[in-house]
């Protein structure tokens, strides 16, 4: 896969708090909760995302780059207040889906399947038979 390094923040959503320059923003000032310290002029590019955090799977990588495209416009729109009521939606979705792809979600996911897994129905463990959770795969779903 061409993409290891995969964002669970869209680098398009980021760069609206960015460091404003010329041409693309590419940087961004940042707090670093685990560190405690003030970080100026960080990388968007490399700021939460992780390697392979949707998977090897193209596809998944291929359809959140058409909602963050498609995001990007729309601000675009907004910036230059001339948004279209179809981009509405688009914000929507676009906050909808990117409140589902955050690494504290995953583990929210994982967490409620371990739950669930010690779940008995007649007696027999709900998760018996079925394959251990997989980061990606859930993810991805």
């Amino acid at each position: 896969m061409s993409n290891k390094n995969q964002h669970f923040v869209s680098q398009t959503y980021l760069r609206g708090f960015g460091i404003p320059g010329e041409g693309e923003t590419r940087a961004i000032n940042l707090f670093a909760i685990g560190a405690g310290k003030v970080v100026e002029a960080a990388s968007i590019r490399q700021q939460c995302s992780s390697n392979y955090f949707y998977g090897q799977n193209e596809a998944v990588e291929n359809l959140l780059q058409l909602f963050e495209s498609r995001y990007g416009s729309a601000m675009a729109n907004l910036k230059r207040g001339a948004i279209r009521r179809d981009q509405l939606e688009t914000l929507v979705q676009f906050t909808f889906l990117q409140s589902l792809r955050t690494s504290s979600q995953l583990k929210e996911r994982l967490r409620l399947i371990e739950e669930w897994g010690k779940l008995e129905i007649a007696g027999k463990r709900v998760r018996d038979n079925l394959p251990a959770p997989d980061k990606a795969r859930e993810i991805q779903h």
